[in-house]
This record gives structure tokens, sequence and C-alpha cells, in this order.
């Protein structure tokens, strides 16, 4: 969202201001009193009421198709395939956890976890302990010619949450070995896991590389770690693509949210409210 900023030395002033440039409708997001000089005046802050429409668009992707699982696997229909990419650090195996535990939307009875390890680390070992609490399934691919395989005996799963390894800013948009996953994947849905406690200067090229990647979706995680939900809400409108789900803490899955409610929530607006284009 493009935030724009007006000044006048009340503050009716500063809001004719805004209502001169942006409209009735636009959004005030802050006040304070600033100097300028010798001059003491009220600066306004404020959102275009068409980019509150198209932030509240964007915020409501329409979810995958999943048919019964009876008639799905009649018509011999694979799993629907959620695929995480993102940074390192961002969250993703916690998340690929949240996902898999959660209540789908979607109509899924049984949930499989696919991750893909270039790099010896704890993440598989840990969803291994998430996969037999839950009495889920679990397949941990280290090569890539084992991809076809997991897949296949993931293939009774309803949906299949795939959690790829995570790179550095520095490596944003050379994601090949990605773009090789995901062709064997052919994933329903590429969500981009993206930590709210990211470098506002970096998101831009950070979101552009993995839209160039493949991704389809956004998921930001760590809520927890930032002051306000209005610098989310201004992050997922950055990264230019539908946002279903948020995280802002350690708990699984409770600390997995719908986006919508609390995004619209952090402009001001009851969730379910209308915002006219």
């Amino acid at each position: 969202m493009r935030l724009e900023t007006f000044r006048g030395r009340t503050l009716p002033i500063a809001f004719e201001e805004v209502r001169q440039a942006l409209g009735e409708d636009a959004l005030i997001v802050s006040s304070r009193v600033v100097r300028a000089g010798d001059e003491t005046l009220m600066e306004v802050i404020a959102v275009a009421p068409q980019d509150i429409a198209n932030f509240h668009l964007q915020l409501a992707p329409a979810p995958p198709v999943l048919l019964p699982r009876p008639i799905a696997k009649a018509r011999g229909r694979p799993p629907l395939i959620i695929a995480l990419i993102g940074p390192t650090g961002s969250g993703k195996t916690l998340t690929a956890e949240k996902l898999a535990l959660y209540p789908h939307p979607f109509g899924v009875k049984k949930v499989g976890l696919l991750t893909i390890e270039h790099y010896h680390s704890d993440s598989p070992e840990q969803l291994h302990r998430i996969g037999n609490d839950a009495h889920m399934p679990v397949e941990i691919v280290r090569d890539l010619r084992a991809i076809e395989g997991a897949l296949k005996r993931l293939s009774t799963c309803d949906m299949i949450i795939a959690d790829l390894p995570g790179e550095g800013p520095r490596r944003t948009g050379q994601h090949t070995m990605w773009r090789t996953v995901l062709q064997r994947l052919k994933p329903d849905e590429t969500h981009m896991v993206m930590p709210a406690t990211i470098r506002a200067d970096l998101v831009p090229r950070v979101a552009a590389g993995f839209r160039q990647a493949g991704a389809t979706h956004a998921l930001i995680t760590k809520l927890d770690e930032v002051p306000g939900d209005f610098l989310v809400a201004q992050l997922a409108a950055a990264v230019a693509l539908p946002v279903r789900w948020v995280t802002d803490g350690q708990d699984v899955p409770g600390d997995l949210h719908e986006a919508r409610p609390r995004l619209i929530s952090a402009l001001g607006m009851a969730p379910g409210q209308e915002v006219a284009a």
C-alpha cells in the first residue's frame, strides 16, 4: 500500500488536504505533531481507497478445489500439494508442521509431510517426531532423484505439505534448485514464507525473486516479533501475492491464523467489512 503524507497548521487543515487528494473514503493511518523550521505542523499519513480495495481483494484468495476423497481417488486425482519456499530462518519447517496439523478448510482427512534437505539439519528429525506423534506419514528427501518415489509413497494422502530448503536474500532469483524441485512436485500452490521481521528495503527484491521462482502465495510468519500488525499489512501488500495464512508464535498449530481477518483489522476495519472499489 502506498502511504501518503499530508501536513497542515491544524489537524482539520491536514484532513482537508487528505480529502482533496485521496477522497472522502481515504484511510487515516496516523497523525502526529512535527516541527518544520520555526513552525509546528500536524502531519497525517493516509492510504487511498483504491489501494485499500486492492489489498482487500488480495487477502481473499480462492482455495484450491479439493474433491471429496472417495471421488478424487476414483478419478485418479493425486494429492493436493502445497509447497513452502522462502529465505533461511523464515520458519518454513515450523509452518509446515502447523499447516499439516491445522484443521484445513478443504475437507482434508489425511495429510502427509515431505521435506527436501540438501544440508544436514535437525528439521527432518523434527518433522519425523511430529509425524510419529500425529500418526502422519513423513518423507525426507536428500536426493532430488528420490522425489518421485516419496510422492508415490504419499499418494494415499489427500494433501501433501512440502518443505523446501531455505536460501539467503543474496541468492534470491537464483533458485535453479527450487525450479527443479517445483517442476517435479507440480504443486497446486507454492507459498513464499516471509518473516515479518525482514528489512523493508529487501522486500521488493526478495519478493520478486520468489515470484520468479514460482511463488503463487505469500505466508507471513513471526508476527509476534514486530511491534504492530499494520507493518505486516504493508509487507503483505508489498509482496503482491495472495495471502491465506499468517503465524505469530511457536505453538503448533495454534499460532497459525487466517490472514484476512487479522490484516484487515490492522487497517482499522472490522473483519468482513466491505470496501468499495
